[in-house]
């Protein structure tokens, strides 16, 4: 029953007294801000989030939305961090439609080069679709590359992002657990 006790706090607001001392007061403001922020990330703005990225392919449209939900003051750090997360995965997403679509230029290049004869005026052709060919195949390393940087950045970012969250919750825990003991 001791931990369902310490539990209680961290689903409430903490109360703040007429009588706290005002630095006592500042503290439990900032936890009460802090607790909301993540309650109301974890609840409302992640799913959302997921969902117009998902839904919404045009992004003029989606940042209307994105705002919308979000609205134009909106300090909560965990739905900008986790927007700024899912532009970079719509960026890969992007460049891997790019890479396709260099693909299949080259597949048809290739045929082209295939189809065409051997005369005098097809080898400047030739060698033009061969030089378009070098330069699709360049271009679509140098996006690949680009594309295995950002993977490893999204990576990096979102446990970044999951470890401020871990770590936040936890001080406000113990923020809670804390002024708790302080309040008996």
């Amino acid at each position: 029953m001791i931990h369902l006790k310490s539990y209680l706090p961290f689903l409430e607001e903490i109360e703040i007294m007429a009588n706290d001392a005002p630095n006592l007061k500042v503290a439990k403001t900032k936890l009460n801000t802090e607790n909301d922020e993540i309650e109301e990330f974890k609840s409302n703005l992640k799913p959302a989030l997921d969902r117009l990225y998902k839904d919404i392919k045009d992004p003029v449209e989606r940042g209307k939305k994105v705002d919308e939900l979000l609205g134009t003051e909106n300090t909560n750090k965990y739905a900008n961090d986790y927007r700024m997360i899912l532009n970079d995965m719509e960026s890969v997403e992007k460049k891997q439609n790019s890479i396709l679509g260099d693909v299949a230029d080259i597949n048809a290049d290739k045929s082209l080069l295939a189809s065409s004869s051997n005369t005098a005026d097809n080898k400047d052709i030739k060698a033009k679709i061969n030089q378009q060919i070098a330069d699709r195949n360049r271009k679509k390393s140098e996006t690949t590359s680009e594309i295995n940087k950002l993977k490893t950045d999204i990576v990096k970012r979102e446990s970044d992002f999951a470890q401020k969250m871990t770590k936040n919750i936890q001080d406000v825990e113990n923020d809670i657990k804390t002024l708790s003991k302080g309040q008996k």
